[in-house]
């Protein structure tokens, strides 16, 4: 049995999980720590680089050059912090963000109490932001291969709210 994942809950709601559903993306999940600021795009220097996920990295060059949705997506596209159940969206692509269909493009704030909500950056990444319970977090990671963040400029834990991070992540299939 694997050794229990370090868990950051909102009280009586849940942890705050993005699970991949579109585009490289797809089938990683990433737990979120609590009023740590988050960075998606295409550069390595984001949290969740587009670069690091394994589907871009098994790409050989001429297929990664080929990839005309990555390269639509900025280099820093969207900032997420979760505080309590509120996730607090910012854009930072001139192309704009999507959440649940609409495009923001500056702040946008959802309560994830409410439910789920799908994010999509460029015409192909999407996620979904959650809150889940731990049952329903593990029946996930039975699912999904977990993605460790890009950088470790996350925040140290503190007495009131402990820095989750994800398993480490295992190697790519090999094709």
């Amino acid at each position: 049995m694997a050794p229990p994942i370090p868990f950051a809950s909102v009280p009586g709601m849940g942890t705050p999980i993005l699970l991949g559903t579109d585009g490289l993306c797809s089938g990683e999940h990433y737990v979120l720590s609590l009023d740590t600021p988050v960075t998606i795009g295409r550069s390595s220097a984001c949290e969740i680089s587009l670069q690091k996920l394994p589907r871009f990295m098994a790409l050989d060059e001429d297929a990664r050059v080929g990839l005309t949705d990555f390269f639509a997506i900025s280099r820093q596209h969207l900032r997420l912090r979760i505080s309590g159940s509120i996730a607090h969206l910012e854009n930072l692509s001139a192309a704009g963000t999507w959440c649940d269909g609409a495009r923001f493009d500056k702040g946008k704030q959802v309560d994830l109490a409410k439910g789920a909500v799908l994010l999509r950056i460029g015409p192909s990444e999407s996620f979904q932001l959650m809150l889940l319970e731990r049952g329903e977090f593990e029946r996930i990671m039975a699912k999904t291969r977990p993605m460790q963040l890009a950088t470790t400029r996350l925040s140290p834990p503190s007495a009131t709210q402990p820095t989750v991070t994800p398993p480490a992540a295992t190697p790519p299939p090999r094709l």
